[in-house]
């Protein structure tokens, strides 16, 4: 019986030191090599980040043509409300036609930006985009960030001036009245900023980073004006407006920057100076002159600072750890 005992004792022994000379297999191991986690992506000079797959440039392609589907929906809408769009013949469009014409688009683009919004958003959670819609950080307020965006959009109309004057005049097609200051300074603003600054450009943020998101939303929203004139300066407003969006995380700020940008092209409209150009406002050539070459270096003083902080941006959320 001691004799058995010892030689178990030896076993004992002998097996603590086979299991301790072995490595320890790591957890999981027997189930097989371990699977990459497919939400999340490691970057080269950070943490591992959220990935998704909205927006791709074909997603951002097929929004274009829902864009396009709902306007045909909100035109059938509204022909089915009886608000239709008055016929003049050729000839201009009387006081009380105009005020017709501003109660069909105040319907039409109502209609078709509530659809084109909750399209995209369903497309976004049907394709794996991020949750966030938007942000609304109390520095949209901040004054002295609205008077550089002020200053800026200003300083960039008068550079882009000359282009849009070799650029065929767009139509007016707003209409006047009560109705097509709503949608114009109200509507407009509130809706586009909400679905290009907040849904798409957050969109495009989470994938891309913010210079890819930057550029690609402010195409998208130059796209949607439908007119090569309107979308040239669309585009260069986006820019504006995206940074300013990127530089405070807040739609307050955009969304009154971009209220006050077509109240100004709406007093213009009422005035009929719409299709008169910086040079035709200041005859003087040399007033002209001065006043190009000021705002010129305003515009290339504030387009170095927006990208400098555009990449600052860039690295800060390089090295921010996922959330």
């Amino acid at each position: 019986m001691e004799e058995n005992n010892s030689d178990k004792a030896l076993r004992e022994k002998a097996t603590e030191r086979i299991a301790a000379a072995e490595p320890e297999t790591p957890r999981g191991a027997a189930d097989g090599p371990e699977k990459p986690v497919p939400d999340a992506v490691v970057r080269p000079h950070g943490p591992a980040t959220p990935r998704f797959r909205f927006p791709s440039v074909g997603d951002l392609l097929a929004l274009l043509g829902v864009f396009v589907v709902c306007q045909l929906v909100a035109w059938v809408v509204s022909l089915l409300c009886g608000v239709r769009m008055p016929d003049a013949g050729g000839a201009p469009l009387t006081p009380e036609q105009q005020q017709q014409t501003g109660v069909f688009v105040a319907v039409n683009y109502a209609v078709s930006m509530t659809l084109m919004i909750l399209a995209t958003l369903l497309y976004r959670r049907l394709r794996g985009g991020t949750r966030r819609i938007a942000r609304f950080s109390l520095r949209g307020f901040n004054p002295a960030i609205l008077l550089w965006g002020l200053v800026m959009m200003l300083a960039a109309s008068i550079v882009i001036d000359p282009l849009l004057a070799l650029l065929p005049a767009p139509p007016d097609a707003t209409g006047r009245g009560l109705w097509a200051l709503v949608t114009v300074v109200v509507l407009a603003p509130v809706l586009e900023e909400l679905l290009c600054r907040g849904i798409l450009l957050e969109s495009l943020r989470a994938r891309y980073g913010v210079i890819t998101a930057l550029w690609a939303s402010s195409l998208f929203f130059a796209v949607m004006h439908l007119h090569v004139t309107l979308a040239v300066n669309a585009l260069v407003l986006g820019l504006i407006l995206g940074f300013i969006y990127l530089r405070t995380d807040s739609l307050y700020a955009t969304i009154l920057l971009h209220g006050f940008n077509n109240a100004i092209a709406m007093t213009l409209l009422l005035f009929g100076m719409e299709s008169l150009t910086l040079s035709e406002l200041l005859p003087n050539r040399t007033l002209y002159a001065c006043v190009y070459v000021l705002a010129l270096a305003v515009f290339a003083l504030a387009a170095w600072r927006m990208m400098s902080r555009v990449r600052l941006l860039r690295e800060q959320e390089k090295n921010r750890p996922a959330a």
